[in-house]
């Protein structure tokens, strides 16, 4: 845990070129992806719950670029 309480990053982000990023984000998005549809199929239903994790994902993707 960081000093102020919060976890630390899955994947912790590198300088470096794109494909550096896009390869943590793919590694992050396999290792994670799977709970996070778990978490929210059971918190919002099946489609719902997959249709935010694409969401979530997409976004993840968007702020990285």
């Amino acid at each position: 845990m960081h000093a102020a309480g919060k976890a630390e990053p899955a994947v912790t982000p590198v300088a470096g070129n794109a494909s550096d990023d896009r390869a943590a984000f793919e590694q992050f998005v396999g290792e994670t992806g799977p709970r996070l549809t778990r978490a929210l199929a059971a918190a919002y239903g099946f489609e719902d719950g997959r249709d935010a994790t694409a969401e979530a994902l997409a976004i993840g993707e968007f702020a990285r670029s």
